[in-house]
């Protein structure tokens, strides 16, 4: 038995939709499959980097999120809309890196009801030892592609993001 390429397989399958289904949209099936397919490698080889510490894609950014947020400290609906976690998620991954030392959770002394995390050493000190290797899944994921490919591709996906965030 041959293994063939899970692009090669998806490619016929939706060449035989197209002539089976009239009007099917072949080009944008084709699209939305090959951009979810390239993402799943991405969170897989990120979960390569992320999973022998414990932590998942959402987790890391939450602590990458802490060290860019300074003394200030970072609310968790900031997470949230920046990881697009819904707020439950957040609060659990939050009581995680809590628990694990990672993050400190305090309630803002100006607003009770807010509460503000911030990145421990010990959390600075593994993302410290993260960083590079996440950093090289990103990179190889555009190794291909020139810096005005990347820009494209980054304005193309602006785009269909605020198309999608439409009613």
């Amino acid at each position: 038995m041959s293994h063939r390429p899970a692009l090669e397989l998806l490619e016929e399958h939706l060449g035989q939709m197209a002539v089976l289904v009239p009007g099917y949209p072949h080009e944008l099936a084709l699209l939305a499959r090959v951009a979810a397919l390239v993402e799943r490698r991405m969170v897989e080889a990120g979960a390569a980097v992320l999973k022998p510490h414990g932590l998942t894609y959402p987790m890391y950014q939450a602590l990458a999120m802490g060290l860019a947020s300074g003394a200030g400290g970072l609310a968790p609906g900031d997470i949230a809309g920046a990881t697009g976690e819904r707020p439950t998620n957040v609060t659990h991954l939050c009581d995680e890196l809590v628990a694990r030392g990672w993050m400190t959770r305090r309630r803002d002394a100006g607003d009770r009801r807010r509460v503000q995390l911030n990145l421990t050493a010990a959390g600075k000190r593994l993302l410290a030892e993260l960083q590079p290797r996440m950093w090289a899944v990103w990179r190889r994921r555009f190794d291909g592609m020139s810096a005005g490919d990347r820009r494209k591709l980054l304005d193309l996906l602006r785009r269909q993001h605020a198309q999608l965030e439409e009613p």
